[in-house]
């Protein structure tokens, strides 16, 4: 159930795409990440703040896009085959992954499916983190033909389904309660068209179009003690009340298509085009409570137990559909400067049905009233790379970013028997100004980069964990007056060796409130990592790794301090044979080798209790299949 973090902004403030597709589903435990089959991740892009107008509202943390495996065509007739099979030991947790293709130079197809099943996971000394457990598969079908040399169709469909995934417990529902998703499903339905002229100036213009509908069903045993209350027609009587279920429901349906051109006019190389998305949103909860009436003497129940069923709406249907023009070009300045210069205009539309506080019994308190919004959004990024001496880099990268509340940041109510979790339809929108530079320097077998940032964010919506909803305490949906964070980056990469690789990283990051000298929650800690990699023979090496976090205690108000801790994990890989078309491949491995009892301040400042992984192995092998004919 992760939620990557980017420079200390993470959910609605960081685009996630899958394969350029984007994946909009954001509640405080439904993670973005969680409906992705690690299998089919063929590699991961990560852009570090608004530095690029090319993705549009959201972009204020980064943009994540996994762009998964597809087939690919090839100059004969070929076919291949993948086997992977992973297991863990501190989860006793077993995932396989198998892909086959086929292609040729006008054709290609691919299918391939991935399967994990986890229990719960085991942090330092045994201990078992309850309700961890999930398990979930994919299937993925991909497709390629070459209508002419010039023109390309593609397409791609892909079932994520989860089977059974425990939710380990949160601020938002009781302490003893279980959580689960039962049937929790994300779909991708995209086609490309891509058309490469002959021209010189126009370079490949392409045209997307994707559905990807993601539903969440949750089931919620509170597990909490009964209430009673005298019973207002007969004293000598109580009236009890045990919630025994809840059964929060939601789809969240996106479409979206983007045209985007690359262009080569002289020196100046540039992409431009529209883009336009439509995230639709249905929502329902429904409560089962048994009613008992109580004998105030005895102690003893007077007749049979009634169940009440209360319905509700988390989220009101609502809609939310930006459309964006946007451009970018990068053009080399002089024999020493690349220059970077790209705009973008959004217009976003949200607009939302009434809500009441329930519908079944209907209530007559109104919760969100009918209401419609337009934003006009533009951002604007601006940067440059100077060769300063031989291997010796400069950059400089100022950027303005937008961003529109969300739907639920906006319309949320989200009672789940602990603490409320609320939105605000009056939220304001986030507005970034961003500025970044740093050194990369590159010494014969080392090289050395180092980053510095500063992103001065008004109005950033923020989680304040010290409201209150209707008398009860609430996280809520609110704006930071104005939000700055900074921080610094430094990173090296050193072949020490010709069979030893030495790399280390280490990462700062403030962020503070400067209207109302706070800090802001969810910063991650300082944090550094070195990492050695031997290479014993081409087909053999060993790489440790470790980590150091510091102690994060400058946190939000109502946020816990977490202590610093250290870790090491270790793994090692061969290839173990190769025979003709098909090759294996074998890596081994400890996770947490001392064992080491820690929290991670980002679980905590999410209201999660959980301890990290403990030591944990690992065995992955691989088989691989490629033969032409």
């Amino acid at each position: 159930s992760s939620r990557p973090v980017i420079r200390g902004l993470t959910r609605d403030q960081i685009i996630l795409l899958v394969d350029g597709c984007r994946v909009v589903t954001a509640t405080a435990t439904a993670a973005q990440f969680g409906t992705i089959a690690q299998g089919d991740i063929e590699r991961i892009e990560v852009l570090k703040g608004p530095i690029s107008v090319l993705y549009g509202s959201g972009s204020t943390g980064g943009v994540v896009n996994v762009i998964t495996r597809k087939g690919h065509f090839s100059s004969e007739p070929m076919y291949s085959f993948d086997i992977n099979p992973t297991y863990e030991s501190g989860a006793n947790g077993l995932s396989s992954y198998e892909r086959a293709g086929w292609s040729n130079s006008r054709f290609y197809l691919s299918l391939s499916q991935s399967n994990r099943k986890y229990t719960d996971y085991r942090a330092a000394d045994g201990l078992r983190i309850r309700n961890s457990q999930f398990e979930d598969r994919q299937t993925q079908v991909n497709f390629g033909l070459k209508v002419s040399d010039r023109h390309t169709l593609e397409g791609r469909y892909q079932y994520f389904s989860v089977l059974d995934a425990g939710v380990p417990g949160a601020a938002s529902f009781p302490k003893n309660a279980l959580a689960r998703y039962p049937d929790t499903s994300r779909i991708l339905a995209d086609m490309s068209w891509t058309w490469r002229p002959h021209t010189t100036w126009l370079r490949e213009s392409s045209i997307n179009a994707y559905y990807q509908p993601v539903k969440r069903n949750v089931e919620l045993l509170p597990n909490t003690p009964p209430s009673e209350t005298p019973n207002p027609v007969d004293s000598t009587k109580l009236i009890r009340m045990t919630p025994t279920a809840i059964y929060p429901k939601a789809d969240h349906r996106v479409t979206g298509a983007r045209w985007q051109n690359d262009l080569s006019l002289g020196r100046h190389r540039i992409v431009a085009g529209i883009e336009g998305w439509q995230k639709h949103m249905t929502s329902d909860r429904t409560k089962i409570i048994i009613k008992e009436i109580i004998d105030k003497e005895t102690e003893n129940r007077i007749g049979d137990p009634t169940t009440i069923t209360i319905k509700d709406t988390p989220v009101p249907e609502s809609w939310q559909s930006p459309v964006g023009f946007f451009a970018e070009d990068a053009f080399d300045l002089g024999k020493r400067a690349e220059i970077t210069l790209g705009s973008r205009i959004d217009h976003i539309h949200t607009e939302n049905r009434k809500a009441y506080l329930t519908d079944q019994p209907p209530s007559d308190v109104l919760l969100w009233d009918k209401r419609t919004d337009n934003d006009i959004s533009w951002s604007f990024v601006g940067g440059g790379i100077y060769k300063l001496f031989p291997g010796i880099d400069v950059n400089l990268t100022l950027a303005r970013s937008f961003r529109s509340p969300t739907l639920e940041e906006r319309y949320l109510y989200a009672d789940l028997g602990g603490k409320v979790t609320v939105g605000d339809p009056e939220i304001n929108s986030e507005k970034g100004t961003f500025v970044e530079g740093g050194i990369s320097v590159t010494a014969g077998p080392a090289r050395l980069k180092a980053q510095t940032f500063l992103n001065s964010i008004t109005d950033m919506v923020i989680l304040n964990p010290g409201g209150t909803f209707n008398g009860k305490p609430a996280d809520v949906y609110t704006n930071a007056g104005k939000a700055l964070i900074r921080g610094f980056e430094v990173s090296a990469d050193w072949i020490a060796h010709p069979k030893l690789l030495v790399q280390a990283d280490v990462s700062y990051i403030r962020g503070t409130d400067e209207k109302y000298d706070n800090d802001l929650p969810s910063m991650p800690p300082a944090k550094a990592h070195m990492s050695f990699r031997w290479s014993f023979t081409k087909n053999l090496w060993l790489e440790p790794l470790v980590t150091f976090v510091d102690r994060q205690d400058k946190v939000a108000p109502g946020e816990r301090t977490t202590p610093g801790y250290g870790t090491v994990d270790i793994s090692a890989g061969k290839s173990i044979l190769k025979t003709g078309a098909v090759s294996h491949d074998l890596v081994v491995g400890v996770k947490n080798v001392g064992d080491k009892l820690y929290r991670d301040h980002l679980t905590i400042s999410r209201g999660y209790e959980m301890y990290g992984i403990g030591r944990s192995f690992f065995v992955s092998w691989k088989m691989n299949l490629d033969h032409s004919r």
